[in-house]
Parts: structure tokens; C-alpha cells; sequence
């Protein structure tokens, strides 16, 4: 979903749902975890976590995973139904598609967010088959839909036959922004910085392989990636990494708090985003580009989708064809060699952050919401 619920709450009562990670916000009390443990009976998959000062349930690897994916998708549902009958909207992401089924006639409005073409993840094509379906069968059959990108809100208006909202994905600028200039002073001039998700879909291979073609021209840079590296694919990426003995320019140091993203920002050169072309990276609408412009980082990427067109649109870095390594080291090496033109692509990224304010956005969502409730 998008993350607005906290700005939201300041105009709504809230009630969290969020069956696509499995989570559902407690209002302060325990009943739904007992019940899914118990219907789980692994402990290890239910967790409380407290998200923007709120309690929150997390059940981890239940649905679409098991065999148990209908009994407890329809008990925890029919548990979930007892709390929101009483309100007048209810936002879904795309494994609540359930509840408005189970619900049948209700008073209440039904509204979408379509984040991502999310079942693109899934490798397995049965399983991704079904997540499309649900995903498909949310877009047309709620009531209203709110896209966080604009290709996704064409895509949706094709398939509904009718009018889609648009909000887009927005970062907390302020936070990232202040925090990030409070480490400005240590900002080093040789280090890209990566920060997100490792999967062969980031590119990261080709950041790699550039971080080679550099260390063959003799230029002096490091590649810092950011992120769980424990896929199969972040073994893969280590391995090369050992392969084309780049252990002193690229460093794989795993995950960290988001408290701490600032700061890593902060005292970088270069954000990097190699997104490879496909259906999922098209259409979605990253944060990380955001955030590296909030931390005045110039940004190197892949001509992929919107983040593409978000770089090249408001000049925030240089923008560089999928798949031309030695074009991503050219850009590296421009970057790191010119001040001039890193400071001004630096402040134009920030300029296109703020614009993605995610407290401007969170209004904009909730006179939409409003407006719909009305």
C-alpha cells in the first residue's frame, strides 16, 4: 500500500488491513494473534510489530504459500469483516480481495491501491497465475482505484472501462533530506551507493561489471550495496564479486534499519538504480529514486519505465541504456570527475523529490478519500 497511513489517520479513523504481508492492525488488542497461531501452529510466523506507533500482527509465509491458504485466509477474513463493517471505506492491497466477497452488500466504499504489478515477482507460473487473477479481479471489481503510477492507472482504466485515480509513490522528504545533511560534511567523492531489494531484476550484476570496466581504467571508486543479501542471487552476486577481484571496491554490507538510511545517503557520491526492462519495472514506482534525490545524491540509471523518465525528465542524473556496462562506467567516472555537473544534477534530484512529498501526497489521498465517502 502506499505508505501514508500516518498522515491519514490525522483525517480518518483508521483500521489497517493488509492481507497481502498477512498483517492486521490490533487497535490495541491480541484476539487475531492467538488466532493465527493457532491456526498455524508455528509461533515463528506470527510477530507483533509496532509500525508508525501502531501494534501490528505480521503473519509470516501464510498465504499463498500452504496448503492452509483457505481456511485461514477465511477465518482470519471473516474476523477482519467483524472489525471494519462499521466504517465507510476500506483500502485494499491485493490479497484483501477476499474480504469484499465475503463481506456481500455493504455500505461500505472499496477502494483499491494498485502499487505494482506485484505477482511479476513470483517465479513459479501457476503461482503467478493465480496472483494475477486476484490482483486483476481487484482492479475490476472494487469500487474505486488509486494508482501510484501513471502507467499503471492507464493499464487499470483499460481493464475497469473506467476512471482510475492517480497518486503516486511518496517518500518522507524531510526525513531523509534533514538527516542526510546533517552527514553531508562526510560526504566522500568515490562511492555509488545502492540501497533496496537484491534480486537479479536490480541490476546489480551490471553495477558489478561496471565496478570492473573502473578498476580496469585505474579510477578509484567503491560500490556500496545495500540490502539482504542472502538470496540465492546475493550469493551469485558475492561470487562474482570474488571472481573479478572487486573485494576492496564493492562491499555487500546487508541490511539496515531505515533510521540509518540517511545517513549512508548522506555520506555518498552516486545513487545507482539498473532496474533490467520488464512488466514489474516498468510500472512501479520506486522509492529509492526518491530517496536518493532527498539526499542530494546525482543518480545514475537504467533508461527502465518511470524511473527512467522521472531522471531524464527533471535532469537528476544521467540516464543510461539497459545493458550498456561500459555506459555506466562512463557515467560513474563523468560523475566523480566533475563537481560542477554533480552538484548541479544533485540539486535538481532534490528538487524532483520534494514534489513527492509523502505528507503533501497523503492529503491528496485523503480529500480523494473524502470525496469518495461523501
Amino acid at each position: 500500500m502506499h505508505n501514508f497511513l500516518p498522515v491519514l489517520r490525522k483525517y480518518f479513523n483508521v483500521c489497517a488491513v493488509d492481507i497481502a504481508l498477512m498483517s492486521y492492525d490490533l487497535q490495541g488488542t491480541t484476539s487475531i494473534g492467538s488466532l493465527v497461531r493457532k491456526l498455524t501452529r508455528i509461533e515463528d510466523r506470527v510477530k507483533l510489530d509496532i509500525i508508525e506507533d501502531t501494534p501490528t500482527i505480521t503473519i509470516r509465509s501464510i498465504l499463498p504459500f500452504d496448503l492452509g491458504v483457505v481456511t485461514t485466509s477465511t477465518v482470519i477474513a471473516s474476523r477482519i469483516i467483524e472489525k471494519i463493517r462499521g466504517y465507510d471505506i476500506a483500502l485494499a492491497s491485493p490479497f484483501a480481495s477476499c474480504i469484499p466477497f465475503l463481506i456481500g452488500n455493504s455500505d461500505i466504499v472499496w477502494v483499491y491501491e494498485d502499487v505494482d504489478r506485484f505477482y511479476e515477482f513470483y517465479k513459479n507460473p501457476f503461482m503467478k497465475a493465480i496472483a494475477k487473477s486476484i490482483e486483476y479481479s481487484c482492479i475490476i471489481e472494487s469500487s474505486y482505484v488509486i494508482a501510484a503510477s501513471p502507467l499503471l492507472g492507464l493499464e487499470d482504466k483499460l481493464l475497469r472501462g473506467g476512471s482510475v485515480e492517480i497518486v503516486p509513490n511518496g517518500i518522507d522528504y524531510e526525513f531523509i533530506h534533514s538527516n542526510a545533511k546533517l552527514y553531508s560534511k562526510a560526504r566522500r567523492n568515490d562511492t555509488i551507493v545502492y540501497v533496496g531489494a537484491i534480486e537479479e531484476w536490480t541490476g546489480l550484476g551490471d553495477a558489478v561489471k561496471a565496478m570492473s570496466v573502473l578498476a580496469r581504467r585505474g579510477v578509484k571508486a567503491k560500490l556500496l550495496v545495500v540490502g539482504d543479501y542472502s538470496s540465492s542471487y546475493g550469493m551469485k552476486l558475492k561470487a562474482m564479486i570474488h571472481r573479478l577481484g572487486l573485494e576492496d571496491m564493492v562491499f555487500m554490507v546487508g541490511r539496515k534499519p531505515y533510521s540509518e538510511i540517511p545517513r549512508i545517503l548522506g555520506t555518498s557520491t552516486i545513487g545507482i538504480i539498473l532496474f533490467k526492462p520488464s512488466r514489474l519495472t516498468r510500472m512501479a514506482m520506486p522509492y529509492k529514486v526518491l530517496e536518493y534525490g532527498a539526499a542530494e545524491l546525482p543518480i545514475i540509471a537504467y533508461d527502465t519505465g518511470i524511473t527512467g523518465k522521472l531522471v531524464r525528465r527533471h535532469r537528476a542524473g544521467l540516464v543510461i541504456e539497459p545493458g550498456d556496462i561500459v555506459g555506466v562506467a562512463d557515467a560513474v567516472e563523468s560523475l566523480l570527475s566533475d563537481e560542477g555537473l554533480r552538484r548541479e544534477l544533485a540539486l535538481n534530484a532534490d528538487n524532483m523529490a520534494k514534489l513527492y512529498d509523502v505528507r503533501v501526497l497523503a492529503r491528496r489521498e485523503a480529500e480523494l478519500l473524502l470525496r469518495l465517502a461523501s
